[in-house]
């Protein structure tokens, strides 16, 4: 499952405008991808080039916007069999995920763009890399680790170990059964991590907003918030 969005917080740069942001709820692998405009086509153009590097997925969560909603998305969407879910027009916070990757890839930007920020384009690709090797505070293994099972290569290390081993067809063998077990490990770990930091979530969420853990019960009378747009 994917989560997408178009963050408003990125200046103009001298060729690009807005930024589409992709990440996958489990591993919290994320893709960034600068755009001229934020129109629909062009939206499902880098949706279609994320399916091509790894492979299709079975939901997308984006907020209402009409590059989301439109025809094309809907045709994009149902071509490759996509469940297409809109979080609340007057609660953003449903798709948190991508919501706060957006807030730290702007603040990982801000540190290595000029003053005027209009160069945030040329850091894109080095930013995304500083969080894909980097532990997540959710899943406790860096993203990169969960997609790979192994660990990346970092620059400064490349140049002391050679990384180009060969390896005979039973070597393959055993490396890919110990890929199979790393793998399940590491599903495991991220399931029970990702549940405890949402239960810590909660209960610091409880205790800033006062809020009480009430039973309701059938036929119980309580109020119904309707949001109205303000013209």
């Amino acid at each position: 499952m994917l989560a997408a969005d178009l963050p408003q917080t990125f200046a103009r740069s001298q060729i690009f405008r807005y930024v589409l942001t992709v990440m996958d709820y489990f591993s919290k692998w994320p893709e960034a991808f600068p755009l001229k405009s934020k129109t629909a086509s062009e939206v499902a153009s880098k949706l279609r080039s994320t399916i091509c590097r790894f492979g299709v997925m079975e939901e997308i969560v984006s907020d209402q916007g009409g590059e989301f909603n439109s025809k094309i998305t809907k045709n994009f969407t149902q071509s490759y069999g996509i469940k297409h879910v809109t979080t609340s027009p007057y609660h953003p916070q449903s798709n948190g995920t991508v919501e706060r990757f957006n807030q730290t890839l702007k603040n990982m930007l801000n540190k290595m763009i000029d003053k005027n920020g209009e160069d945030w384009d040329l850091y894109l690709e080095e930013a995304l890399y500083h969080y894909r090797t980097s532990k997540h505070y959710s899943t406790q293994y860096s993203p990169f680790y969960v997609m790979f099972m192994r660990q990346p290569v970092l620059p400064n290390e490349s140049q002391f170990k050679n990384t180009h081993c060969n390896h005979d067809e039973q070597d393959i063998e055993g490396a890919v059964n110990q890929m199979i077990k790393i793998n399940d490990k590491i599903s495991k770990d991220v399931v029970k991590n990702v549940n405890k930091s949402q239960q810590k979530q909660k209960e610091s969420y409880d205790v800033r907003h006062k809020v009480e853990n009430k039973l309701y019960l059938v036929r119980d009378k309580v109020l119904l918030f309707f949001f109205v747009n303000a013209l």
